[in-house]
């Protein structure tokens, strides 16, 4: 299994406005784009991928929303509007959840009202973390086993403090190069690193 997280700090958790968004300094295509290179492969998608879309711009809770392709049924269209209108489903069914609740919006997808910390807490428990980092080790030069989770961001970067804290949860920061790419790009960049490797 395959796990990526992405954590976009500046995406609004009211579907009104994330879809406004589109275009502007937001950046919430970034969901999408990330989304698509996470799961689809040509006339299929990825069965082994899990993908996590962390919004952070809120007026209560930041919303992580979880999507499992091998469960996943009737996208709805491999394009970005099809993609965002699953976000904003799942921010719509978010709406009066407490702190930390769980929520199903429809097969192979869910919604949660947890941080990007505490989510990552939890996901350190049965899988190795991963982070994106200029200074990181070469992916190339890095050896993948068990459940790899991969932690990227929008335009926005990771902040300091964070990165100490997945330096206690034990995260391996890596990097795909000197150029500073987008996240739907370091996806394409991850599943190509490890698809070689099973040959």
């Amino acid at each position: 299994m395959r796990t990526f997280v992405l954590r976009a700090r500046a995406a609004p958790t009211d579907s009104a406005k994330l879809l406004a968004s589109v275009g502007g300094d937001a950046h919430a295509e970034i969901l999408a784009h990330t989304l698509m290179n996470a799961i689809f492969v040509a006339q299929s998608h990825r069965p082994d991928v899990v993908v996590y879309l962390v919004l952070e711009s809120t007026q209560d809770y930041s919303r992580s929303i979880r999507f499992e392709a091998s469960a996943m049924h009737e996208i709805g269209g491999f394009n970005e509007a099809a993609l965002l209108a699953k976000v904003a489903k799942a921010l719509d069914a978010s709406r009066g959840m407490g702190k930390e609740e769980t929520r199903p919006v429809e097969s192979g997808v869910t919604v949660q009202t947890i941080s990007f910390e505490r989510l990552v807490q939890q996901l350190a428990e049965n899988h190795q973390l991963y982070v994106m980092e200029k200074k990181g080790k070469p992916i190339r030069e890095q050896a993948f086993q068990g459940n790899p989770c991969f932690l990227l961001t929008d335009h926005i970067p990771m902040p300091k403090n964070t990165f100490h804290t997945l330096d206690r949860l034990g995260a391996t920061r890596i990097t795909l190069g000197k150029t500073m790419l987008f996240a739907s790009q370091c996806v394409v960049l991850i599943h190509h690193a490890l698809d070689q490797r099973q040959g």
